[in-house]
């Protein structure tokens, strides 16, 4: 089966206060896609200031669709 990455995602800078109160859906978000089978892994990024970027060939970039949750 294969497998795909769910980016569930917060701005840097952004108030403590509101990250936590996006907490209770992100929460779940996760605990759905658990009791689905769905879930290999999660875990947290790294802040961006650590981010490094890889050029990819422009025949190997394709665009994504991107959905919020729920649809």
């Amino acid at each position: 089966m294969p497998e795909y990455m769910l980016l569930l995602y917060a701005p840097e800078g952004e108030e403590q206060e509101d990250r936590w109160a996006d907490m209770p859906l992100w929460l779940a978000v996760t605990e759905s896609l658990r009791k689905a089978g769905l879930l290999v892994a999660n875990g947290p990024l790294h802040p961006v200031t650590s981010a490094r970027t890889q050029p990819a060939a422009a025949d190997r970039m394709r665009p994504l669709a991107v959905q919020s949750f729920p649809p």
